[in-house]
């Protein structure tokens, strides 16, 4: 059968000690596979040695000719389908429904207040959050001693007043940026590993909505937004 001729596996570079299967981070095998370009000869800057996307970018630009990507083996022809079952052994009965007996209705008082159409909002937005976003929580126990004493030294020598919310969003930011297969969203069909860090934190209190916005290598002014 005809097709591309499979590319002979890359030599062994010095230093490597990564697996073969994870020599290049999602990023830089997203960007190989759009090029339809084996990479693996590059020596990667990356933990252990992987191959990141600013390691293809540099090559690239410097004009690196990488041999062309091994077509995939054609997958096997699929089995032909099994002859339909019939409806009666197919369909198996329903179980019988389930009584939840009455509901008791209380006569405990509540009082319902309008809501404002920014807060009809964000309700549906929070709501559709976690519908929709998978969550999972990770609780760590963690000494500030050092972080608490360079807050300290950034007030009595630079006369820089900072939070520790804003030294811990900065840390954030900055672990996203150095790992950004944890900076991604799915799309439906497959992960997107964002370019940049954007993180946003928001407070309310009785009369304005503070937020502050943290991009790249620095932060937005915090404002107020008076509530509507």
């Amino acid at each position: 059968a005809g097709g591309a001729a499979p590319v002979a596996a890359a030599a062994p570079v010095a230093g490597r000690t990564v697996r073969d299967e994870d020599l290049l981070t999602p990023a830089a095998r997203m960007m190989a596979e759009s090029k339809a370009i084996d990479v693996r000869s590059l020596t990667g800057t990356g933990r252990h040695g992987r191959i990141t996307k600013g390691d293809i970018i540099l090559a690239l630009n410097a004009g690196t000719q990488f041999p062309a990507l091994a077509a995939p083996a054609p997958a096997p022809a699929a089995a032909p389908a099994a002859a339909p079952a019939t409806a009666a052994a197919a369909a198996p009965p329903l179980p019988p429904p389930v009584s939840v007996g009455e509901v008791v209705m209380t006569d405990v008082g509540y009082e319902e207040t309008n809501a404002s159409g920014m807060r009809k909002v964000i309700s549906k937005r929070l709501t559709a959050s976690f519908a929709e976003v998978p969550h999972f929580y990770v609780d760590v126990e963690v000494e500030l001693d050092a972080l608490l004493a360079f807050r300290k030294e950034l007030k009595a020598n630079h006369e820089v007043a900072v939070s520790v919310n804003d030294l811990v969003i900065r840390s954030a930011g900055l672990a996203l940026r150095d790992v950004p297969e944890a900076n991604a969203f799915w799309n439906g069909s497959a992960a997107e590993l964002n370019d940049t860090v954007d993180i946003s934190v928001a407070g309310e209190c009785a009369r304005a909505r503070a937020s502050g916005r943290w991009r790249g290598e620095g932060a937005t002014a915090i404002h107020d937004e008076p509530n509507p």
